[in-house]
This record gives C-alpha cells, structure tokens and sequence, in this order.
C-alpha cells in the first residue's frame, strides 16, 4: 500500500468546494471524469474515491486512495498537495 495515501483531507477538502458551492458533478468534470452525455460529472467516481460511497459489492468505505488518483484530484481542483498530504 505504499502507493496509497489517507483520502480524508481530499474528501474534506472537497466537502469545502461543494459548501462554497461547487457541484459534486462539477468537480467530477474537473477531474476529467464526465459521463457519456458529457454534460454531468461522474460523481460515483470522485465519492468512491474519497470514501464517501462504497464501490459495488463492496460493503465497506475506501478509507485510502492511489497517490496517482489523488494527484488528479488536487491538481483538477486546484487543491494545495501539501494539505492534502502529497
């Protein structure tokens, strides 16, 4: 697991974007993740990646997340990596 980092300062930090407002479908677009319209975002995706719902037929939350995957994450957001812990 040493690929893998705690994904709650992602999740939180994101939790702050759609609090200021930002759409979780908005966030997913950022992250390069639409759905087949393209007009909507993939928002299982993101959640799934930061723990906040569970992959299917899986019953447990995701509590770490792929280095590379949070990197997409903070750089498409315009997140700070040291925050995040990257």
């Amino acid at each position: 697991d040493a690929d893998r980092i705690d994904n709650r300062p992602l999740r939180e930090a994101c939790e702050r974007l759609v609090a200021e407002g930002a759409s979780w479908s908005d966030l997913a677009i950022k992250c390069g993740h639409a759905k087949d319209n393209g007009r909507s975002g993939d928002t299982s995706w993101l959640r799934r990646k930061l723990g906040i719902k569970p992959h299917q037929n899986v019953p447990t939350l995701q509590t770490k997340i792929r280095y590379v995957d949070a990197e997409t994450i903070v750089y498409a957001l315009d997140l700070d990596p040291h925050d995040i812990g990257i």
